[in-house]
């Protein structure tokens, strides 16, 4: 019914691959996992072992979608090393102020013009992309914390004799981590 973690496994290389700033929320949930593993280890058969058993299902999801989404960020964040964010404003202001002292009647008006375009475009979409992964970082903690919570509360209540196991959040959890996921693929495409 449950899978025991083993104290002694070795990590994840594919967690140990990435940066400390997308590892450590994705540490902390396969944590609150194992936890959780801990502690529905002791509980009775019966139905609060039942839905013990779903939970389990359900937390797999959410640190499995975390990993995914730490290691799409991840990538992205190595890409936009590569593309300097600083170096395309520079250039896009550069590429204004030539056009702004262009004669509107001057016959390079009209490629002036389309480098302010392109370099703008590539300008904005560089902001999005590094706005997205900070907005992921935050949702990670903040989804992971919202996992915490989660396994703390399933496990008081499978530790309480006969208190039903009600809402934990972590249903909202995994909603919230695929909304995460469909993020990052806009961001992407």
């Amino acid at each position: 019914m449950f899978r025991r973690r083993r104290n002694d496994a070795k990590p994840d290389p594919a967690v140990v691959a990435l940066a400390p700033r997308w590892r450590a929320p994705v540490e902390r949930a396969q944590q609150a996992r194992a936890r959780f593993d801990a502690v529905a280890a002791r509980a009775k058969p019966g139905p609060v072992a039942d839905q013990l058993g779903a939970l389990a299902a359900r937390l797999d999801i959410a640190v499995h979608s975390a990993l995914d989404i730490a290691q799409r960020a991840h990538e992205t964040e190595a890409t936009l090393r590569t593309l300097s964010l600083d170096e395309v404003s520079d250039r896009l202001k550069g590429a204004r102020r030539r056009l702004a002292q262009l004669p509107d009647a001057a016959p390079e008006r009209a490629r002036a013009e389309q480098d302010v375009a392109m370099l703008a475009e590539q300008f904005a979409s560089l902001n999005r992309l590094h706005n997205g992964l900070d907005e992921a970082a935050q949702r990670l903690d903040e989804l992971e914390l919202r996992m915490e919570t989660a396994v703390t509360r399933a496990t008081e209540l499978a530790l309480s004799p006969g208190s039903p196991i009600t809402d934990t959040g972590i249903d909202d959890v995994v909603d919230q981590l695929a909304a995460l996921q469909g993020a990052l693929d806009d961001l992407r495409d």
